[in-house]
């Protein structure tokens, strides 16, 4: 196994944060070895020099100093700014070997402290008390009462064996790290670092194994002295499992109890509450709806969770009804039935096929290639670069959907922000960017998001827009949404901790017969996506042709059933989650009853005055419920209205556009929900609910401003 793999593999998810960043540090010396390659010309890696030679001018000197690349980046970049390869390395190893001291003089404390806890209670002998090496017990734990802890001393004492087990492997796994890295370093840079670094390392708390085993026969004696039996703790299984880098003892609970409590609360009371007392199945649709939106707000429970329950929710409650006028409510059987064909719709079918084009590119280090050429052309300008992603995922998305885009797109950016800072405002806009272009970008074209066509295809013939009539309306809004969404994002998020996009260092590949395959079957079917108005009699939907690149790469190897696994099924699920909610919202006809309270309302309004309020509600509706099912349900209100005022065709093309405009929440769009669960190299997410809140909702609002102005004018002169 390699290296990389052992590491990972080795890691405990709760101290994921702390260990040494093995990955960053391989991808700065794949830069650095750019950077020789530009040096000598692309020839590739001479033999090692003479001692001599090495000591006058060794390779990495060579690279900071006279490196094409370097002149360039001192001439680009503003002043002040570093991006030497060498700098950043060895700064980023020292922060590591500070951050992993911290962290093991943190535990150790800590675990002399429950030692000490024993020794308050009076239940070990004297002969067993830890004094070797470090810190003493007593020192942690002198005020410690016997009362401190409620467990019988032999669990508190293989509690703290398991918890010295995981801290041996940790600095285990660390130390192997930073030696293989620095070595990895000499051998590039023909310099000797490794003899210096083991000595720092020698002299560090955290590689005296010694202590540690010393630590773990006390306690191993202590055990023994307790039970007044010999227990090899080294055979209990949670040690062993805490050997292997399993992870902590015992089960997480992610549950958020108090918000947990909090929504099934709020949604007992709507339950009991009469609002809609003519239509009980849409009185219960409504707890159930607020019952969801509360746990996904509060991620009370990983999102995909809340989904999860969704279709026994829907089931259960009697949420469904029979689309016969009169027919009453849904038997559970014929429920389960609608119910469960909803969890794999077209839309779940487009991710997969998205996900298998974006695994095989990602096989082939096409989104490599892609990520390099963007970072060379505005590599030096992060500004410009968030643009540039902007438009991309933005004209993807005319062309191949809204929810195919943001996957090859996110594919794209995964390597470059895997260099940025985790938590900082750049990859943050950068994340929030992709998704909001997309979502703009599924305004432009008839076949960019499902809405559209339904909006089509519910139009009388009387009065049905073009495909071109359609993008001359849209695309002039949606390149001036996008333009406002960039300047945004800048003056809201103020994304300048990130001066320089780091180089993309990749290994070439000798193109192969598996990578033409690719490039043509994932030709293939965005010609299919884009034409699809002309073979819909062949293929009948989108979904259907996202199983050609599945079925082809799976066949033919390019992807293998571990790739296949290693789809992001948890999204998938939150999707198909979202999917059965909005079945039950149509079903019960929860929107159709607030729209035919809003119709009346608006008769002998103008046009202005009609559009701001479906404009404003649809704003409203879509936080809530997905795009698609807004459409669905509430186009066919608005073509009635749009009858009475002879403007079916401006309320209508509006109304869809404003669909796909709201951005509070995310999961009422697949690209929110996309970015949502996109995570960095920690497992951590990028975006989190609130973000959409904080950033996304006041957007949405100069979305509703620009369509009833810029955009009210460019339907009034083209429609």
């Amino acid at each position: 196994m390699k290296f990389s793999n052992r590491f990972q593999s080795g890691i405990v998810d709760d101290w994921r944060e702390n260990y040494v960043s093995y990955l960053k540090l391989k991808r700065i010396l794949k830069r650095l070895a750019l950077d020789f390659r530009k040096l000598t010309g692309g020839v590739g890696t001479p033999t090692r020099a003479s001692p001599a030679a090495r000591l006058s001018r060794t390779r990495s000197d060579l690279l900071v100093n006279n490196t094409p690349g370097a002149d360039e980046r001192k001439r680009l970049l503003p002043a002040g700014v570093v991006v030497d390869p060498k700098t950043e390395f060895f700064s980023t190893l020292d922060d590591d070997l500070n951050k992993v001291s911290v962290f093991f003089t943190s535990h150790w404390d800590s675990l002399a402290s429950e030692w000490g806890k024993l020794e308050a209670m009076g239940a070990l002998s004297g002969s067993l008390r830890l004094s070797r090496g470090g810190p003493t017990a007593s020192s942690g734990a002198s005020s410690v009462t016997a009362t401190g802890d409620a467990r019988p001393p032999q669990a508190i004492l293989k509690d703290i064996y398991i918890k010295l087990i995981q801290l041996k492997t940790y600095c285990q796994l660390n130390a192997a790290a930073v030696k293989k890295i620095v070595k990895k370093y000499d051998r590039l840079a023909l310099e000797s670092s490794w003899p210096n670094y083991h000595a720092r390392l020698s002299k560090e708390a955290w590689t005296h194994e010694a202590d540690l085993d010393d630590f773990l026969e006390r306690v191993q004696n202590a055990h023994t002295y307790v039970n007044n039996e010999l227990y090899e703790l080294d055979n209990d299984p949670d040690v062993i499992k805490a050997g292997l880098g399993v992870g902590p003892q015992g089960v997480k609970l992610i549950l958020k109890p108090k918000w947990a409590a909090l929504a099934l609360v709020v949604a007992i009371v709507l339950f009991f509450v009469p609002i809609l007392t003519d239509n009980p199945p849409a009185h219960r649709c409504v707890s159930l709806l607020v019952f969801i939106t509360v746990l996904w707000v509060t991620e009370a429970v990983p999102f995909f969770v809340s989904s999860l329950a969704i279709p026994f929710l829907v089931v259960v409650m009697r949420v469904l009804v029979y689309a016969e006028p009169g027919g009453g409510v849904m038997s559970a059987d014929d429920a389960k039935t609608l119910i469960l064909s909803k969890m794999f719709d077209h839309t779940v079918a487009l991710i997969i096929g998205g996900f298998s084009i974006s695994a095989a590119f990602s096989k082939h280090h096409y989104e490599l290639q892609i990520a390099s050429i963007i970072q060379q052309r505005c590599g030096h300008r992060p500004w410009l670069f968030l643009l540039l992603i902007m438009l991309l995922a933005w004209f993807l998305s005319m062309w191949i959907s809204n929810v195919a885009a943001p996957v090859l797109v996110t594919a794209v950016l995964q390597p470059i922000m895997h260099d940025l800072p985790a938590n900082g405002p750049y990859v943050k806009a950068l994340v929030l960017a992709v998704a909001f272009s997309s979502n703009i970008g599924g305004m432009l074209t008839p076949i960019a998001s499902p809405q559209n066509a339904i909006a089509l295809g519910d139009l009388p013939p009387t009065e049905q827009v073009s495909f071109l009539s359609w993008m001359l309306v849209a695309v002039p809004f949606g390149l001036v949404a996008v333009l406002m969404l960039w300047l945004y994002l800048l003056l809201v998020l103020r994304p300048n901790d990130v001066k320089y996009i780091p180089e993309i260092e990749f290994e070439q590949q000798h193109y192969t017969w598996s990578h033409y395959m690719v490039l043509a079957v994932t030709l293939l079917t965005i010609g299919l996506w884009c034409t699809l108005s002309l073979t819909d009699s062949v293929f009948g939907d989108m979904g259907i042709v996202a199983f050609i690149p599945l079925v082809i790469f799976l066949s033919t190897g390019i992807l293998s059933r571990h790739d296949f696994t290693n789809f992001s099924w948890p999204l998938i699920f939150l999707i198909a989650g979202g999917n059965c909610l909005g079945a039950a919202i149509s079903s019960c006809g929860l929107l159709t009853i607030i729209g035919d309270q809003i119709q009346p309302a608006l008769q002998g309004l103008n046009l202005w005055v009609t559009l701001l309020a479906i404009v404003a509600f649809l704003s409203v509706v879509t936080t809530f419920v997905s795009h698609t099912v807004s459409a669905i349900i509430l186009i066919p209100v608005v073509i009635d209205i749009g009858k009475t005022l002879g403007n079916t065709r401006q309320l209508v093309v509006a109304a869809t556009l404003m669909c796909s405009a709201s951005m509070s929440l995310p999961m009422t769009s697949f690209p929110n929900v996309n970015a949502l669960m996109l995570e960095n190299e920690l497992q951590q997410p990028y975006v989190k609910v609130v973000d959409f809140i904080r950033y996304g909702g006041p957007f949405t609002l100069l979305l509703m401003v620009l369509l009833l102005s810029f955009g009210y004018m460019l339907l009034i002169l083209i429609l």
